[in-house]
């Protein structure tokens, strides 16, 4: 059985699909993660595995513990095209396929295999935040508007069923019901609504000759729209856009930082010095315990760019 650990978002849905299609496994099982969950999402699976045969990642960055961890099963392949964070120890049962020069992991599992196929045109849409089509649109809000709404194995149940419909149906299948096009519209409400008063809210800062937007919050804010919105900033262009956003996890401050530039900064050593990586214009890090606005401006003084 083939075990499949992705990102839960467009790129790393649509990477598990261009598996999927390329492998043809009888029988495989599928989880949807993030960077911060990534090692206690393979814990689960081996937990969950009795003989352990194969293991497939997507869209999210290895590390040395991630690879020994995933060495226990017979085989692994992890396909990646985010700037690594560390030099690579890579077990001789686990290949790693890493392109950081691609604009989404589903165009590396897609070139790997030699499949052609308009869903990577989709993934590469929203991975580059250059979306060009409605079918684009359409599935970066519909994933969006699930996380949005939902929590725990329900969002895993329903993310499954969009990788299930996209390898069998096609995108032209998904989601064609009142439920869906209701959700996706409350979740486009949220989201304008959510940056109605963003440039009133944003702290702007300049350190030497950057100039920086800083939102601090506990809630949900998407980068995407934070990004396009500061471009109506009276002060915009903006060198480093910084979304701090502060959760409770397992009873833990939890403080993740994202990183964006109006100004093609590169961003990656920023986001490498907070522990994090990513691309070098779209990336961000996990911080454990409270990690201030304050502090990310230390951090710049301290670190300038």
């Amino acid at each position: 059985m083939e075990t499949i650990i992705t990102h839960a978002d467009t790129d790393g849905i649509i990477s598990a699909v261009i598996f999927l299609k390329a492998v043809q496994p009888k029988k495989f099982r599928v989880f949807f993660t993030s960077t911060p969950k990534i090692r206690a999402t393979i814990c689960r699976s081996i937990s969950g595995d009795d003989r352990l045969e194969s293991i497939n990642l997507f869209d999210i960055s290895p590390t040395n513990i991630f690879l020994k961890l995933v060495s226990v099963y017979k085989k692994g392949l992890w396909i990646d095209h985010h700037k690594l964070y560390e030099k690579l120890e890579i077990p001789k049962n686990v290949e790693v396929v890493i392109e950081d020069d691609k604009p989404s992991a589903a165009q590396v599992v897609a070139d790997y295999f030699g499949i052609k196929d308009e869903l990577v045109d989709l993934a590469n849409e929203v991975d580059t935040n250059q979306i060009k089509s409605e079918e684009g649109r359409f599935i970066r809000d519909y994933i969006g508007a699930i996380k949005w709404k939902f929590r725990g194995k329900f969002v895993q149940n329903k993310l499954r069923n969009i990788l299930m419909t996209l390898l069998k149906k096609g995108i032209e299948n998904l989601g064609n019901d009142e439920s869906t096009a209701q959700l996706i519209e409350s979740y486009r409400k949220w989201c304008e609504d959510s940056v109605k008063d963003i440039n009133k809210r944003v702290v702007v800062e300049k350190i030497g000759d950057k100039k920086i937007a800083i939102i601090e919050t506990t809630s949900i804010l998407p980068i995407f729209l934070l990004h396009e919105k500061l471009k109506e900033h009276e002060e915009a262009p903006f060198d480093i856009i910084a979304l701090i956003n502060h959760r409770i996890v397992s009873n833990k401050i939890i403080t993740k930082v994202e990183l964006r530039t109006h100004t093609d900064l590169n961003l990656y050593n920023l986001a490498k010095s907070l522990g994090g990586g990513g691309h070098e214009k779209a990336c961000g890090a996990t911080i454990e315990g409270l990690f201030t606005a304050s502090d990310f401006i230390k951090t710049l003084q301290t670190n300038p760019l």
